[in-house]
């Protein structure tokens, strides 16, 4: 285990010499953290079993090796322990040095243990930016840092890692359950998020592509990173979107030939292996704008345990084959009076915890077509995507669909709520719909 100090600072010792080292954590290399790393004890587990026994008796492990042998540890309540040598206790000073003759364990002769795998959750913590489950507010990386009183600063909420540690997660590289006040919960989640497209050849796909990434930066006012599932190469995508930054920008090639080919695509986002870096994801297809900031939506999908979509609350999964219906009924299902979701944007946590279930949908479309022939569905993906979120209850409908609009033909530029994206696929026709967006794209630059 490593040392935090009261002051938040950590324990090392130089390699060589064993002289002992008080920096922030980011500023000790991993060898002089291993220098000073103690060994692990079961103090925490024997330390709920003198809770569950109600004994508030103090004890001691000798430490045997390294620059702190001979002295001992000495557990404390309150998840702290002092070192006591045997001119008096360890205290280490805020300005990087230390005493050793504290006659008594006060505030700075206090510590608190850190396993490793923890320390490289806190390494991980303050590297990144993360959104806080109960305020939605993004933390970034720069307002995160250990503070005096073993505080874990993010941003305007303290966090007590007495309280916290050992950190329990899902999976610490994506969501951190933090305790603020020594009780009460929150969860930290990572914000790195990807926004990924799917375009094909045609030239009016690709136009709408265009149109969409344009809106994306210019008026969704998004930095992050941007990927395409597509047969085109990132210097012709950058070449007709100036607003891009090349940084931005990844494509992903696909052998994709056809309707289904096209529409199925999405689904390889489990196969590229750079997606594991990100949460959240946010799948749009080409044929929207974005008409406000996307942060929101974004920092909402960030903090989900289920794959979002927009409803569709005219689309009655009992009724109607566009979300599943002929599927859930001829599988024996009763959907009632649910209503399904429009798979033209889906928002996704992260991969590790959503992968199998978007291979299950591109299976069981692979499956079907096989068995019924290709052109057996029309709405393909979309149809997979709601039977299998009827029947396992793996989406949620109802993050989202506050951002998310619908393109009428008859109502584009009648002054409705600018929320975040508006979906043309209404239109008649891919060309129709890239018109349409031109003309609503050309609205939105002439507003004050």
């Amino acid at each position: 285990m490593h040392l935090l100090t009261q002051h938040g600072y950590f324990i090392g010792a130089d390699p060589a010499s064993g002289a002992l080292l008080l920096r922030p954590l980011l500023e000790l290399t991993d060898a002089q953290l291993a220098a000073l790393q103690l060994p692990d004890t079961d103090w925490r587990g024997q330390d709920f079993d003198r809770f569950l026994a109600d004994a508030g008796t103090t004890r001691s492990v000798p430490i045997p090796t390294g620059p702190l042998a001979g002295a001992e540890l000495v557990f404390a309540p309150g998840r702290t322990f002092a070192i006591r040598r045997a001119g008096g206790y360890l205290s280490p000073h805020p300005y990087a040095y230390f005493a050793a003759d504290a006659p008594a364990p006060g505030g700075w002769e206090r510590f608190a243990a850190v396993s490793a795998q923890d320390l490289a959750t806190l390494r991980r913590l303050l590297a990144h930016d993360w959104v806080a489950r109960n305020t939605g507010h993004i933390v970034r990386a720069h307002q995160m840092r250990i503070g005096g009183n073993f505080c874990l600063h993010a941003g305007t909420v303290d966090y007590d890692l007495r309280g916290s540690l050992p950190f329990v997660a899902r999976d610490p590289r994506y969501a951190v359950t933090v305790v603020r006040e020594g009780w009460r919960l929150d969860e930290l989640c990572l914000y790195r998020p990807l926004v990924f497209f799917v375009a094909f050849r045609k030239p009016e796909v690709l136009g709408q592509l265009y149109l969409a990434l344009r809106s994306l930066v210019t008026y969704g006012g998004y930095h992050g990173r941007v990927h395409v599932i597509t047969d085109q190469s990132a210097e012709s995508i950058l070449a007709q979107v100036p607003a891009l930054d090349p940084a931005q920008l990844s494509v992903q090639s696909s052998p994709a030939a056809d309707w289904v080919g096209y529409v199925a695509a999405k689904y390889t986002i489990a196969d590229w292996p750079e997606a594991e870096q990100f949460q959240p994801l946010l799948f749009c297809d080409a044929d929207i704008i974005f008409d406000a900031p996307i942060e929101p939506m974004l920092t909402r999908i960030a903090t989900l345990r289920r794959i979002a979509a927009p409803l569709e609350d005219y689309s009655p999964l009992a009724t109607a084959p566009s979300v599943g219906a002929t599927l859930i009924q001829r599988d024996g299902l009763d959907p009632r009076l649910a209503a399904g979701f429009n798979g033209g944007t889906l928002g996704i946590p992260n991969l590790p915890a959503h992968r199998q279930e978007l291979r299950l949908i591109r299976q069981l479309v692979e499956n079907y077509l096989e068995l019924n022939g290709r052109t057996s569905l029309r709405w393909v993906d979309q149809e997979f995507a709601n039977y299998v979120g009827f029947r396992e209850g793996s989406f949620d409908t109802h993050s989202i669909s506050r951002y998310v609009r619908t393109a009428w033909p008859e109502d584009v530029e009648r002054g409705h709520p600018r929320v975040g994206l508006i979906h043309f696929w209404p239109q008649l026709s891919s060309a129709h719909k890239l018109e349409t967006m031109k003309r609503y794209i050309a609205w939105l630059d002439a507003q004050p």
